[in-house]
């Protein structure tokens, strides 16, 4: 495959995948998913590693708010082996908060505890304090909705 080759596909997929996070953002998830299905498949024989996480993600997403959970998380964890395997900390820390989401939209808070906390980790090691943060609010959320609370030492005057 030659290089002029080469860059119309990555130009052809970026345009795929931007009219796929256009239909994503306005709702249409199940056209969304057709898009973000076809571009996958494109990476996939591309090996495209990095690619291939990030479409992963947005499998996921677009399967969550389709409810189709069980699918949605077979994503995120592509994202998440692939994020792992190349060393990608930002990788894995947005698979993993997507992972534990979609376990709290399941009403599994356990997990959704459990895989925040991985999540928190992450955030960490990429040393992103919004992450941080935002990882540590899913976590709140997760627990708020358990009514668990994390034991804070009295103020002191």
């Amino acid at each position: 495959m030659g290089i002029y080759h080469m860059i119309d596909l990555e130009q052809e997929l970026e345009s795929d995948f931007s009219v796929g996070e256009r239909m994503y953002e306005s709702g249409k998830y199940e056209e969304a998913l057709d898009i973000f299905v076809g571009v996958r498949d494109r990476l996939a024989k591309l090996e495209h590693l990095d690619g291939l996480a990030g479409i992963n993600n947005w499998l996921g997403l677009t399967l969550t708010k389709l409810k189709r959970y069980d699918e949605a998380l077979a994503c995120h964890e592509v994202d998440l082996k692939i994020s792992t395997a190349t060393g990608n900390d930002e990788g894995q820390y947005r698979a993993l908060s997507n992972i534990a989401i979609t376990y709290e939209s399941m009403g599994d808070y356990a997990k959704a505890e459990e895989v925040f906390k991985r999540a928190i980790e992450a955030a960490n090691r990429v040393g992103n304090n919004l992450d941080v943060s935002r990882a540590y609010s899913g976590l709140g959320a997760v627990l708020m909705t358990q009514k668990v609370c994390i034991p804070q030492p009295p103020p002191t005057f």
